[in-house]
């Protein structure tokens, strides 16, 4: 259940991270990056998109209802994929990393709001938050 709520969590914070980390077997993102199969590639490149569009102004609050149901479904997605590869409870992966997903939104936007208010960027709360989920999110899919 730790490394559901752990790619939950991923998700919550970038909600490609989880997904990805899933579908790019561990120690290959380069080489997928450039050789890999569409749905891999696929994967990278939303990640690298989110990556980018989350530091611009004009990006909606991950918080709004449609963006908060989009991270929760990922999450949930993506801890029941674990869960389902090593032949655990699915729901119950599911709804836990659904909840974690939840946290690292509400945590992420506070983090970031914390962030802005000490060195009057939210840029250092981003980057941080960014090499935070994806780190979980390849701890959790380690075997």
């Amino acid at each position: 259940m730790l490394k559901s709520a752990a790619i939950g969590w991923a998700s919550g914070a970038r909600s490609s991270a989880g997904l990805a980390a899933i579908l790019v077997p561990r120690g290959e993102f380069a080489h997928r990056a450039r050789y890999g199969r569409a749905r891999e590639s696929a994967a990278l490149v939303a990640v690298s998109g989110e990556l980018t569009v989350d530091k611009l102004p004009m990006t909606p609050s991950r918080l709004q209802p449609v963006a908060l149901l989009v991270r929760l479904a990922v999450g949930a997605a993506a801890g029941a994929s674990l869960a389902r590869r090593a032949d655990r409870p699915v729901f119950v992966a599911g709804s836990v990393a659904a909840l974690a997903a939840w946290g690292a939104s509400v945590g992420g936007v506070r983090w970031r709001e914390l962030a802005a208010a000490r060195t009057g960027s939210d840029w250092p709360g981003a980057l941080a938050e960014d090499f935070t989920a994806l780190a979980v999110a390849h701890w959790a899919v380690q075997e």
